[in-house]
């Protein structure tokens, strides 16, 4: 699932869509912990990111409701000027819209 995240300031936002629907991406990243917070917005829900940032992207765990999973959110080509392409792989479990 491609999507688009933008990184100024310690602000994250961007958006895509996947067999869910449009949403979109709002966080906050902080390089001094190497740590980052994210939210990704549906009309009809919310899911939380928390996650570490690495060479390979940002790793980390999603919640949604009661239910968690890992994911890995990973650059698809080199970044072109202030935007940067992502796709996302859930690694434990998939809840219907994260």
């Amino acid at each position: 699932m491609p999507s688009q995240l933008q990184f100024a300031k310690g602000v994250i936002t961007g958006g895509g869509s996947d067999d869910v629907g449009a949403f979109s991406w709002r966080g906050t990243y902080d390089l001094g912990s190497m740590t980052c917070s994210l939210t990704k917005s549906y009309a009809s829900h919310n899911v939380a990111y928390h996650g570490q940032i690495d060479e390979n992207g940002i790793w980390g765990t999603w919640t949604l409701y009661s239910s968690r999973g890992g994911f890995h959110l990973w650059p698809a080509k080199p970044a072109r000027s202030e935007e940067e392409v992502v796709e996302e792989k859930l690694e434990i479990g998939r809840p219907h819209g994260s």
